[in-house]
């Protein structure tokens, strides 16, 4: 697999767009097939990212979540129009409040 255009992607958003440092690994069937990183984990101090960094990741988990979901998709673990109530059953008892 050739990752060049991603590792250029990266290198251009460190260099050019403000971004401090970047990372990025890629699996394949759970091994691991890539692994990038650049730019620095403290710019101030221009300490490089080494890539044993720990991210708050904040609203990148909705991105997490729905691969996740697609993952259970493709496996048959979930179809698109079951209620959500077969995956958490407390779904099933709310009812509607008007007001």
């Amino acid at each position: 697999m050739d990752f060049s255009k991603v590792q250029n992607l990266m290198d251009e958003a460190v260099r050019e767009h403000d971004v401090v440092g970047s990372d990025i690994a890629v699996t394949y069937k759970g091994e691991p097939v890539y692994r990038y990183h650049n730019g620095t984990r403290d710019d101030e101090r221009s300490i490089p990212v080494q890539g044993d960094e720990l991210y708050f990741l904040y609203s990148a988990t909705k991105v997490i979540t729905c691969t996740a979901a697609l993952q259970l998709l493709e496996q048959g673990k979930l179809r698109l129009d079951d209620p959500v109530s077969k995956y958490i059953p407390e779904y099933g008892t709310l009812r509607h409040a008007c007001m």
